[in-house]
């Protein structure tokens, strides 16, 4: 399990949570798909865990879910 508080992430550790490298970001479109399609990877990943319960489960994807947003949103002010 990983740290769930959301504040406590910064844009680098963001950024390799989700395996985001700086060149792969194009434009605003491109970097919404690819967080998008990480994130997807990693919810099924958290869902199908067979080690974690429910409450889990339910708190890594709210925190994914945030921290998805955060990225974006640090991103999308250095692509501005």
């Amino acid at each position: 399990m990983f740290n769930l508080n959301i504040n406590s992430y910064n844009l680098e550790e963001l950024k390799s949570l989700f395996h985001v490298e700086p060149s792969g970001l194009i434009n605003s479109v491109s970097l919404h798909e690819i967080l998008e399609e990480r994130y997807q990877n990693m919810l099924t990943s958290i869902n199908q865990n067979p080690h974690m319960n429910t409450m889990q489960k339910k708190e890594s994807n709210e925190f994914l879910f945030q921290a998805k947003l955060k990225l974006e949103n640090l991103l999308m002010q250095i692509i501005k």
